[in-house]
């Protein structure tokens, strides 16, 4: 989604919000990354410089009659995990997970300025401890957007991204969405 400024004839994208979402029984989480393309001062990297918000919402009414009532917006500061040389976080676009013990599981997207390329990464909200956490590593996105994360079997996370050549990377976390390791990919059938 972009924020659009100005007149109709100059209209700029002047903010970026990816999306992610998680929908779990009549709850719906929405995590919105935000950043602007205007800015003239360069972000720093690191988690100082993010823009992260997070809004719960609960489906109301039934068949055809069903709303979203959404909560407060509540904004979200990751306290640990891989941060150094990443800007431009948002959310992945694709899909999360809600895991068996409550935590919320979101694909993430930035830019690692190391190389300049885009990487994927995740973002969990530990609901025992209220704490955000980052993965503790990246993935390259390798021409790879919006990475969906799904629950696997028994304790495995599965993190997919549909890639410019037609295949899916794929990605693995030991059940709890915190390191990510590659998996097979997935070509176009």
């Amino acid at each position: 989604m972009q924020l659009l400024k100005g007149s109709d004839a100059a209209e700029k994208a002047t903010e970026v919000m990816q999306l992610t979402t998680i929908v779990r029984g009549k709850d719906v989480y929405m995590l919105l990354g935000n950043y602007s393309r205007t800015t003239s001062k360069a972000e720093v990297p690191g988690k100082d410089g993010w823009k992260l918000f997070l809004v719960k919402g609960i489906v109301t009414g039934e068949n055809d009659e069903k709303k979203i009532q959404w909560g407060e917006i509540h904004a979200v500061k990751p306290e640990s995990g891989v941060h150094g040389s990443l800007t431009h976080l948002s959310g992945g676009g694709g899909s999360g997970v809600v895991l068996q013990d409550g935590t919320l599981v979101f694909p993430m997207q930035a830019t690692d300025t190391k190389n300049g390329k885009g990487v994927f990464l995740a973002m969990r909200f530990i609901k025992p401890k209220k704490k955000w956490e980052l993965s503790s590593g990246v993935t390259d996105g390798k021409g790879c957007r919006d990475p969906s994360i799904a629950e696997w079997g028994e304790n495995q996370v599965v993190a997919m991204a549909p890639c410019e050549q037609g295949s899916y990377d794929v990605y693995k976390s030991p059940g709890d969405g915190k390191s990510w390791l590659g998996a097979e990919p997935i070509s176009r059938v």
